[in-house]
């Protein structure tokens, strides 16, 4: 059995497939053989070569995806308690490559209790409506740091209905985290700062125009009372004291509408 090219009557060259035997035909020796056609088996065979080479570099973009972003890939199968993921999620989850016990008891155990009700409900709800599993929780290490875990998912079901299992992927996002915490709480500082500035603009608004408004009246009742019998300096005195209380008054009218902004 060999394959070879032939050329047909109408010359085009096919793949054929030569079966030959050897046999005795009147006394002598003679090779009995079948050439058959198998262009349409060499085409299925191009085309799965090509697909393989597609799964292989498509495979090859999502490792380096994977690897790029700190997410493992997981699968639960519920009937047997299952468990199975890669390296990636030994890492996050603190274990040696390869020597995670394969339980959903052995993934809970490095998550904190309120967190794991989340997963729980998240996992319930997912099962219950066929809607995407979304999670985000911490895991704490037996040594090293915690980290923060977000779980992607989706149920598979069996033939009745009843979920099989559940797959996806889970992603370390602990710098997001810890910028989100960063974030929160400049914010409150940011908010104790505008209490204390609200709180200055009512001192500025309470005790400072007060006195501010009777050296005003003061300086217009002397006015009233004295302007003839001032001389031009004493006048000039009265209307830098009048001058600089307006602008005063401009200054904490600035600081109350600025408070105000913020």
């Amino acid at each position: 059995l060999f394959e070879a090219r032939f050329e047909t009557n109408a010359g085009e060259t096919v793949p054929v497939a030569v079966n030959a035997t050897r046999i005795a035909y009147y006394g002598t020796d003679a090779i009995l053989g079948v050439v058959r056609d198998i262009s349409s088996q060499k085409a299925k065979q191009r085309q799965l070569e090509q697909t393989k080479e597609e799964l292989e570099e498509l495979n090859t973009r999502l490792q380096l995806a994977l690897e790029e972003t700190d997410t493992g890939v997981w699968s639960w199968d519920r009937p047997t308690d299952t468990v199975r993921w890669d390296e990636t999620s030994d890492r996050l989850f603190g274990y040696d490559p390869g020597t995670f016990p394969g339980t959903f008891e052995s993934f809970a155990n490095r998550i904190p209790d309120d967190d794991l009700q989340q997963i729980e409900q998240q996992v319930d709800h997912a099962i219950e409506t066929g809607e995407q599993y979304r999670a985000e929780f911490r895991v704490q290490p037996p040594e090293g740091d915690q980290r923060w875990i977000q779980a992607r998912g989706v149920v598979r079901y069996d033939d009745t209905g009843d979920p099989k299992r559940l797959l996806g992927i889970q992603t370390d996002i602990t710098d997001r985290k810890e910028r989100e915490q960063t974030l929160q709480e400049t914010k409150a500082e940011l908010e104790s700062s505008n209490e204390k500035l609200e709180q200055f603009a009512y001192v500025a608004s309470h005790d400072l125009q007060e006195p501010l408004r009777m050296i005003s009246s003061y300086m217009e009742l002397l006015e009233l009372e004295l302007g003839d019998e001032l001389d031009d300096e004493a006048q000039e005195y009265m209307e830098f004291a009048v001058d600089g209380a307006d602008r005063m008054q401009a200054m904490i009218d600035g600081l109350l509408q600025y408070s105000r902004v913020q």
